[in-house]
């Protein structure tokens, strides 16, 4: 058993590091811990001990983005970008008030690129600006753009938004929020096992 003391980031590396029969245990050190949270994985060290021992362990799902595995999300757009930002100046452990500038410098500078996104089964390509793909249904923020998706049914969640321009981030951050998200004509959610993308 590995295990894996750090945040989200420190999961997906560890990851691509261990041999996927390798049973990876979470204690969460990180920002967001997006997938301990999913898993059940807290701060009390005797309740991993526990886990450890009990030896109960359950498969997870994976995606492969340019030949790196993700366990929680894999985005495209001003989110990858404001991500970017933040690991060229990171120097430490972050918190959340950590990524104020690098979203503040991305508001100021990204021109929000079309997105060209094809799915296994579709012929016509879906054309956004913001494309999310899910493995776990809560992101930063607890933030629920998928809320059904599942860490192991075999597939993985694609979320995409059309509307380029910040206001239209505060538009959907303020739907995700709420949950509105999913009847707006501009908002794309499909289950998938493959897809390409394009910028």
């Amino acid at each position: 058993c590995v295990i894996c003391a750090g945040g989200d980031g420190t999961i997906g590396m560890v990851a691509n590091w261990a041999d996927p029969t390798t049973p990876l245990a979470i204690l969460p050190l990180g920002t967001e811990n997006v997938l301990a949270k999913q898993l059940g994985f807290n701060h009390d060290i005797k309740q991993l001990i526990h886990r450890i021992i009990s030896s109960k362990t359950f498969s997870l799902d994976a995606g492969e983005a340019n030949g790196q595995l993700f366990l929680a999300v894999a985005s495209v757009g001003f989110d990858a970008e404001v991500v970017r930002l933040l690991s060229a100046r990171r120097t430490g452990h972050i918190d959340h008030t950590t990524w104020i500038r690098p979203i503040l410098q991305a508001l100021r500078g990204y021109q929000f690129p079309k997105i060209r996104v094809r799915t296994e089964g579709n012929e016509k390509a879906i054309h956004t600006r913001w494309a999310f793909i899910f493995n776990v249904p809560r992101y930063a923020l607890g933030l629920r753009f998928v809320a059904e998706s599942d860490c192991a049914d075999g597939l993985l969640d694609l979320c995409c938004f059309r509307g380029g321009r910040w206001w239209n981030g505060l538009r959907y951050f303020v739907g995700v929020l709420f949950g509105w998200h999913r009847a707006w004509r501009d908002t794309h959610v499909e289950q998938v096992t493959q897809i390409s993308i394009e910028s």
